[in-house]
């Protein structure tokens, strides 16, 4: 008889089991095909806010945080180009008293983060810059501050390209365009810039953009890129990476099983996320290769339908 044998979800000292995110990340990309030259199309532009954040850090000539809001702002508006006429800038929540809170507790270590407000861009940025980033209240004052940074700057300027930020601002559902086109579909009570940027991504897809490029470090956007990539604009690019060393993945040349891309988001939480353990022995990559086995066993198709 056949007995299931069940992996632990704990260590014995109660952490959760570390999860190896990248193996996932390298598993898709190898259904990466052949990408041709690209025409010039209406083009636009995500960018996970957060990530751009501690990509900038603390910049070496900023003195106080209106010298970091113009560092940021000149990044995102880098992206405009006779084809990008808009660009997204999508925020990260950060909610007390969540599961996702108490993993980013996690996180900071022996970093005892410390509080710093910022009332106006004359406040001087702090000595200690992850004692600062490290504290969720203040990852939302910058956020909010930032927002509004773009916003005004974005304003004050004659370019007609449309800035869109959502997620940052004080208010949980707010978003605003510098063109004052109509956001209201983006207002969203989603915590994780993650699944706002699908919002987004798929908006923008609605409206005619036919290239969208996504810019963000989080293998999480990279698994809803493909599980959603039918859905959205015939070409869906991903950008990740550092500053030194950038990749561009062209999401729509990623050849996977069509019931395999379905089941991706399920797979990516129960072998290990955020806020799930990994299982205790099995990792992303044994596992993804036994779904995929069940899968050519069940009759699925190796790759996705030829549209």
């Amino acid at each position: 008889m056949n007995c299931l044998h069940f992996h632990s979800l704990w260590q014995t000292h109660q952490d959760l089991y570390g999860h190896q995110t990248k193996q996932l990340g390298q598993k898709i990309l190898q259904s990466l095909t052949t990408v041709k030259n690209q025409l010039p199309v209406k083009s636009c532009v995500i960018i996970d806010g957060q990530a751009l954040v501690q990509t900038i850090g603390k910049p070496a000539n900023a003195r106080n945080f209106g010298q970091l809001a113009a560092v940021f702002v000149r990044s995102v508006f880098s992206h405009f180009s006779e084809t990008c006429s808009r660009v997204d800038v999508v925020f990260d929540r950060y909610e007390a008293s969540t599961v996702k809170d108490g993993t980013r507790l996690q996180w900071t270590g022996k970093s005892r983060p410390i509080r710093r407000k910022i009332e106006n861009s004359d406040v001087p940025l702090p000595v200690n810059w992850k004692q600062f980033i490290d504290h969720p209240e203040n990852k939302q004052d910058l956020e909010n501050f930032l927002s509004l940074e773009i916003m005004r700057r974005a304003k004050s300027t004659s370019q007609n390209c449309d800035i869109v930020t959502a997620g940052g601002f004080q208010e949980r559902t707010a978003a605003e365009s510098s063109l004052g086109s109509d956001v209201s579909c983006l207002r969203s009570t989603r915590d994780e810039a993650d699944t706002r940027i699908i919002l987004h991504a798929r908006t923008l897809t609605t409206q005619g953009f036919q290239r969208i490029v996504v810019h963000s470090r989080d293998t999480d956007v990279l698994v809803l890129l493909v599980h959603f990539a039918n859905q959205l604009s015939p070409e869906i690019w991903f950008r990740t990476g550092t500053a030194k060393q950038r990749t561009y993945v062209a999401v729509h040349s990623i050849n996977i099983n069509q019931a395999l891309s379905k089941t991706l988001p399920a797979f990516r939480a129960l072998t290990g996320c955020d806020t799930v353990s990994q299982l205790c022995g099995s990792g992303k990559n044994n596992g993804l290769e036994e779904i995929q086995t069940t899968l050519l066993t069940a009759g699925w198709p190796s790759t996705c339908d030829s549209q």
